[in-house]
């Protein structure tokens, strides 16, 4: 299923359980080592098969709904209803 077409007509969709928790956590913090905007490019990069330095090569609009796309899959990930938590 796509979750994202891409300007150039490249087909995204998410895996979700290409990262772990503590991967997509540590996306929001910062260190002098690594930046943020680094494991954001990881994390996303895992979701998505894509190389980190491809999304940091994509153009602006392309890569602001990659990511929105991105972060609202998962915040939506517990509402699929094919999901092992769903209640059946």
């Amino acid at each position: 299923m796509t979750d994202l077409t891409l300007h150039d007509g490249k087909e995204i969709a998410f895996d979700m359980n290409a990262f772990r928790l503590d991967e997509y956590l540590a996306m929001f913090e910062d260190d002098k080592d690594n930046k943020s905007e680094d494991k954001q490019n990881i994390v996303v990069g895992k979701a998505t098969g894509m190389k980190p330095e491809d999304i940091k090569s994509l153009g602006f609009e392309d890569n602001r709904k990659l990511f929105a796309a991105f972060f609202s899959k998962a915040r939506e990930v517990t509402k699929d209803p094919n999901s092992e938590s769903a209640s059946t």
